[in-house]
């Protein structure tokens, strides 16, 4: 508050008119109930509209199909190499899929 302000509410109260002029209009509750009808209109209209609009993308993802696990015994040479309690795995809760997220890993 400015400090001329603040010395004039020591002596007497500020009367002021922070309505916006909107008082002087004396057709305001038929303005507003004009402008709200308008609104409901264009959100009725919206939503019709909205309820015809077929989805843009129609992506299908099937299962990817696995290998046998007699194609997995070239791997057994494999086996041992790396002790897995000390392996460090880290995931994002960004990492989303077709087949799963961060939290499936």
């Amino acid at each position: 508050m400015h400090p001329l302000l603040f010395s004039i509410t020591q002596v007497e109260p500020i009367w002021a008119d922070s309505n916006g002029g909107m008082d002087r209009l004396p057709d305001l509750a038929d303005i507003t109930q004009g402008i709200r009808t308008k609104l409901h209109q264009k959100a009725d209209l919206h939503c019709d509209n909205a309820a015809v609009v077929l989805p843009c993308a129609n992506f299908r993802f099937e299962f990817p199909s696995l290998e046998s696990g007699q194609s997995l015994q070239d791997l057994a040479a494999l086996r041992g190499l790396i002790d897995l309690d000390k392996v460090v795995v880290i995931t994002g809760f960004a990492d989303v899929g077709p087949w799963g997220s961060s939290r499936t890993h």
